[in-house]
């Protein structure tokens, strides 16, 4: 049972130490007085056509769910309004990755 007990706890820190983070990043004009919006609308993107793993994550319906929703969320609770067509602050958004090791002996 002691066997047990340690292996899960080992195979708990294996898996808490090789758990990943991402980095944000975002970027805005700082100068623009964001007071004076109360519309928004999403930029119209052309769809990629199929046929790579590139196209493929680029053209994830859940993840651009996701991320509409929270950007509509917190536009919204700043008092801006979504509109079809044009308005007073057009949003796009953006996603990349970036595979990447980091490797430290000591």
């Amino acid at each position: 049972m002691v066997r047990y007990a340690i292996l899960s706890i080992l195979v708990a820190a294996l898996a808490f130490g090789c758990a990943s983070s991402f980095e944000v990043h975002r970027d805005w004009d700082r100068d623009a007085d964001f007071t004076q919006y109360q519309t928004f609308s999403w930029l119209e993107r052309e769809t990629p056509k199929a046929g790579s793993a590139r196209v493929a994550q680029r053209r994830n319906p859940l993840l651009e769910k996701r991320i509409k929703s929270a950007v509509e969320g917190q536009l919204m609770g700043k008092g801006l309004v979504r509109i079809e067509g044009t308005a007073d602050l057009i949003v796009v958004y953006h996603t990349g990755r970036e595979d990447k090791i980091d490797i430290s002996d000591y």
